[in-house]
């Protein structure tokens, strides 16, 4: 199962959004603050409304980017931008059906550098990831089956 939980009733925007990922054991709690102030996606608003928004329109382009990949090919989909890194999920279409799942982070970039709204997915070289070495393979139409339901949650 892959889950996207925001608390919108956090007063501060630290750990607000629980990233959840059972087939591969992981769980994070990330920030929300990045996603408040995107200046490309509602520039005249930050709050709880703009946030869930915005974590939406990145899971329908993690379904679209998941959907376009081509056998090989590997993409870094990031949910955690922070001030000093960047967490991702390292996907990687290994057959028509099947991809390999993972997760990790990267300092080639930093919260401030990218824009959740525009940069969807990272343009990063495999030694620029520093993988938490929990990669499964999963049936392709299975993930895009989870987030397209944490979409629906959020």
């Amino acid at each position: 199962m892959f889950e996207v939980i925001f608390n919108s009733k956090k007063e501060e925007q630290h750990y607000d959004i629980s990233v959840n990922i059972s087939d591969i054991g992981f769980s994070s709690e990330v920030d929300s603050y990045y996603l408040c102030i995107d200046p490309f996606f509602m520039p005249d608003q930050e709050g709880p409304d703009k946030v869930e928004k915005c974590l939406k329109l990145m899971i329908a382009s993690w379904m679209a980017t998941i959907e376009q990949m081509e056998v090989n090919q590997i993409v870094y989909l990031p949910y955690d931008f922070s001030d000093q890194y960047i967490g991702a999920l390292k996907v990687q279409k290994m057959s028509l059906n099947e991809i390999s799942l993972g997760s990790g982070c990267t300092t080639k970039y930093s919260g401030f550098q990218k824009y959740p709204s525009k940069d969807t997915f990272l343009d990063l070289d495999d030694e620029e990831f520093d993988s938490d070495g929990n990669d499964t393979i999963l049936l392709k139409n299975g993930l895009i089956s989870q987030l397209n339901d944490a979409l629906k949650v959020l």
